[in-house]
């Protein structure tokens, strides 16, 4: 299902969307790697998806999961269930699981959509997968106007290596710092 929905919403982000891609190359070509990236829109998801070739493993809110049809779906998609009003220890086994298989896994550290110039801090969660899963964070920034025929790109930076010494704060904060000034590369 994840390579068909690819495959459908690539042409439509690339060319209605006229979605520009800078720094593919900072994508790993193998192995785990977290992409973190800002969250303005339902969009983000898909934009990043269709600019990335790997198979990413996207952390989503539980609400999608509600009804038969949206739990098939978002699970034949590997979206992880994540409930955010807790510590969500299932969700960070299953992360923890898919990094350690190799994947991407795609995570929004504000943990919400946040619109773009409104201040949010980063959740700890995307420190705490890196360090126990000793993989590098990529940070991406979103800088979009989410319209038609509009200015959307993404902007891939190279990989973060959190170093051990530092807290999940102080990591998920530098992570943050460099989606938040990507816009201005």
């Amino acid at each position: 299902m994840y390579t068909l929905m690819r495959g459908l919403f690539k042409p439509i982000g690339m060319i209605f969307y006229r979605l520009k891609v800078v720094g593919i190359e900072n994508i790993p070509p193998a192995g785990a790697a977290i992409l973190a990236a800002n969250h303005g829109s339902i969009k983000d998801p898909v934009f990043v998806a269709i600019a990335v070739k790997r198979r990413i493993n996207f952390l989503g809110k539980d609400q999608l999961f509600k009804t038969k049809i949206s739990k098939w779906f978002f699970d034949s998609l590997g979206v992880l269930p994540v409930k955010r009003d807790n510590n969500d220890i299932a969700v960070l086994r299953a992360s923890l699981r898919a990094l350690k298989q190799e994947s991407l896994l795609g995570i929004f550290p504000q943990g919400t959509r946040v619109d773009k110039g409104e201040a949010s801090q980063a959740k700890t969660g995307v420190a705490l997968l890196a360090v126990k899963s000793h993989c590098p964070i990529v940070p991406i920034t979103i800088d979009a106007t989410y319209r038609l025929f509009g200015r959307n790109r993404l902007i891939i930076h190279k990989p973060y290596y959190p170093s051990s010494d530092k807290s999940y704060e102080e990591i998920s904060d530098e992570v943050m710092k460099i989606i938040e000034n990507g816009d201005r590369i």
